[in-house]
Order: C-alpha cells, then sequence, then structure tokens
C-alpha cells in the first residue's frame, strides 16, 4: 500500500510522513506547479504501468543482475530471472 511505503521511507529518512504526500497529484494554492516533462505523469497520480519496465533493458543490466538480486529478494519482487512481462 503507499502509505505503508512512503511511511517506512519518512522513517528511513527521517522525516516526518504528512497525509498530503500521498496527493502530490493534486493541484492546491500550496503546490507550486509542476515543470518538468514528466507533469502529465505526475498529474495521474500512482499507478503500477511502469511495472516490470527494466526487463526491456534486461541485456545491458545482465552485468548487476546477480548484485541487484539480494535486494530484489528481500523487497519481495520477482526474481530477476523471471520471463514474466508485466506492462
Amino acid at each position: 500500500a503507499p502509505e505503508e511505503t512512503l511511511t517506512a521511507l519518512c522513517e528511513f529518512l527521517g522525516v516526518p510522513f504528512e497525509p498530503a504526500m500521498l496527493a502530490f497529484d493534486r493541484s492546491g494554492p500550496a503546490l507550486t506547479p509542476i515543470r518538468t516533462p514528466s507533469y502529465r505523469q505526475v498529474g495521474e497520480g500512482l499507478n503500477d504501468r511502469s511495472v516490470g519496465r527494466w526487463r526491456r533493458y534486461r541485456d545491458q543490466l545482465a552485468p548487476q543482475l546477480p548484485r541487484l538480486e539480494p535486494f530484489v529478494a528481500r523487497l519481495g519482487y520477482p526474481s530477476t530471472d523471471s520471463e514474466e512481462e508485466s506492462s
């Protein structure tokens, strides 16, 4: 769940969790306009459409995959050996 993940991240970084952090995609008078090429994506909110896109770069990442595998396993992601492609 996004709130659990964000809370853990805030704890790791030593910053307080604010519920407004989950509303980054909503505009308001206190928010600075988004001025990046990805502003449309930011406005969409959280989604999982990019999950697994790293596989497009499997050949380039191949030398580092064994090194990353312990982190993948610890975080509960599918193995980097998995052939399942997510959109």
